[in-house]
């Protein structure tokens, strides 16, 4: 028998859930864009002071490298990525909340899919390079 306190609890965890991963989301997706536009920048701007040749070129080397250095930091930390798979993870635990709410199953079998979706979504997700950390640390 499902207890409306268990259906509840269950509820509150998938929306944090829900909450959670959109704000994730969100941020990776407009960091990835932030820096996108300080490589562009950063690399239109070392064209220009190199052209007009008033600055330092100890200056002007610095501004050219920023744009590498951001390519490098986006590349290896896969914010775009982290970005797709937060919004994907959000839509199934949304299907998953719909289930709770709108079809005659359980608790059990509703905590059941939502622990399958937070595992799957968990095995797969992007890989970081950082220090040789990668997703290869698969739950069962």
């Amino acid at each position: 028998m499902d207890s409306p306190d268990k259906k509840e609890e269950l509820a509150r965890r998938i929306r944090a859930g829900i909450a959670h991963d959109k704000r994730w989301g969100a941020f990776n997706f407009g960091f990835a864009h932030t820096l996108a536009w300080i490589a562009v920048l950063s690399s239109f701007g070392s064209a220009i002071v190199a052209a007009t040749g008033k600055v330092s070129p100890v200056l002007t080397a610095i501004l050219a490298s920023i744009s590498g250095c951001v390519i490098v930091l986006a590349r290896n930390l896969n914010f775009r990525p982290l970005s797709r798979w937060h919004h994907r993870l959000a839509d199934r635990l949304e299907a998953v909340e719909r289930s709770l709410e709108f079809e005659d199953k359980s608790v059990e079998e509703i905590s059941i899919a939502f622990s399958k979706v937070m595992r799957e979504f968990q095995n797969n997700s992007p890989v970081v390079y950082v220090g040789g950390a990668d997703s290869t640390d698969q739950q069962e």
